[in-house]
């Protein structure tokens, strides 16, 4: 991480964190996003654009943490359709053949290239906390999908820490001459 990110997740930390809460994994998500892990929560902080928006969620409450892939959008499928479209159009209405089969070659080939785009390149992962009856999400890239994995289980792993933590602060103290 360097200096000028350190300082901005220092300085929305200094915000945010309560009283005794230390930081444990940062993961980096997509559109300026930041998925912060906590010892008691997990904050999304918002897009560049929208300085005040960020979401937390509880340990405590989290449920589970899913890993999903985002639907790709279909700006280059359609795109990809209407470049054939065009090409075909492009071929048969040019008043040269040369020119005709040239443009209608050049703009077939970007709409193949944008239809190829479509089909073989991976959508990117939503990481998707889970709490109770309310969802926290956030997109991560697909060449993010090993530190996903990891942040995930690291959730999982603080939030069974939290519970021990507040299970033995809890109990009431044994006396020596009772057996459990």
């Amino acid at each position: 991480m360097d200096g000028a990110q350190s300082s901005s997740v220092e300085g929305f930390l200094r915000q945010t964190l309560l009283e005794d809460e230390q930081l444990l994994e940062e993961l980096p998500a997509l559109h300026g996003q930041r998925v912060l892990l906590t010892d008691q929560r997990i904050l999304i902080e918002g897009r560049p654009t929208d300085p005040g928006g960020w979401a937390a969620a509880f340990l405590e409450s989290v449920a589970a943490v899913q890993i999903l892939p985002e639907q790709k959008a279909r700006r280059e499928l359609i795109w990809g359709i209407v470049g054939l479209l065009a090409a075909v159009g492009v071929w048969r209405v040019a008043s040269s053949g040369a020119v005709g089969v040239v443009g209608g070659v050049v703009v077939g080939a970007m709409a193949l290239f944008l239809l190829g785009d479509y089909l073989f390149r991976p959508g990117d992962l939503n990481l998707v906390v889970v709490g109770g009856s309310h969802k926290v999400a956030a997109t991560v890239a697909r060449s993010e999908d090993v530190n996903a994995r990891t942040f995930a289980k690291s959730v999982m792993a603080a939030r069974s820490a939290l519970q021990t933590r507040r299970s033995k602060a809890s109990s009431p103290p044994r006396l020596p001459w009772v057996s459990p």
